[in-house]
């Protein structure tokens, strides 16, 4: 873990277990604030106040400050948590035999039933195809929102666990270079092609020629379509970036 190289939990002036049991509790504490804040942020703004519809289907540039806030949200968390990791992970290793792990499993029962509740009803509050989807206006109730934004949290834990299951080696070199160089690049420019592919392409498409879409291996084709899309051209956005600045 990148920790270990910036702090030495073994050769510290101070205690090596008290080191490591401070990052744990940053950590944990750090993740509870964050998440009670981005819960705190869906449940004190509506999209209706803020960005009642308009003739035209236009939108009020207010309606993005929460989608950028709880990104820029998800985004610090992740830095610090790798920040503080590898304390973290020696205070974890350490309750593999204590009477904590029990816990875990109560947690991970949790965190498994926040996925599945928190997944989105089928459509969005007033047309705002906008992370979070639903604020305190939407018309079934504030907790979706809230319920919403906490899915993004498991979802973030459930891949980051995979991925260090899975992928948490370098293998080749020449791809990990570029895999996680160009991670940021597909974060920001993705949801531009998104934009581009699905409603100004897809729909009106679909709606020209009169198909609607009625089954879920469509839908399910339709959303790898969108995937590959986006993907293929922020990769393509990174290559030209690569190319004028090796």
């Amino acid at each position: 873990h990148g920790c270990d190289g910036l702090l030495d939990l073994s050769e510290s002036p101070s205690s090596p277990s008290s080191k490591a049991l401070h990052m744990w509790a940053a950590t944990h504490f750090l993740t509870a604030l964050q998440i009670a804040a981005s819960v705190g942020v869906v449940l004190n703004f509506g999209y209706a106040e803020i960005d009642p519809p308009q003739a035209g289907g236009a939108h009020d540039p207010r309606a993005a400050l929460p989608f950028m806030l709880l990104c820029m949200t998800f985004y610090v968390h992740g830095f610090f948590l790798q920040r503080w990791r590898g304390g973290s992970d020696l205070v974890d290793r350490k309750a593999d035999h204590s009477l904590l792990w029990p816990w875990r499993i109560f947690v991970f029962f949790g965190i498994i039933l926040t996925s599945m509740v928190s997944a989105p009803l089928g459509d969005v509050e007033s047309g705002h195809f906008i992370y979070p989807i639903y604020s305190t206006t939407y018309k079934a109730g504030a907790g979706f929102g809230a319920i919403h934004v906490l899915g993004t949290w498991v979802n973030i834990c459930i891949f980051s666990a995979l991925f260090e299951a899975y992928c948490n080696g370098m293998g080749w070199p020449s791809f990990h270079k570029h895999a996680t160089s160009s991670t940021i690049v597909v974060y920001i420019f993705h949801w531009v092609f998104i934009k581009v592919f699905a409603f100004w392409w897809l729909n009106p498409t679909l709606w020209s020629h009169g198909w609607i879409v009625n089954t879920a291996w469509v839908a399910l084709l339709i959303t790898v379509l969108a995937f590959v899309v986006s993907v293929a051209l922020s990769l393509g956005i990174y290559l030209f970036l690569v190319l004028r600045a090796p």
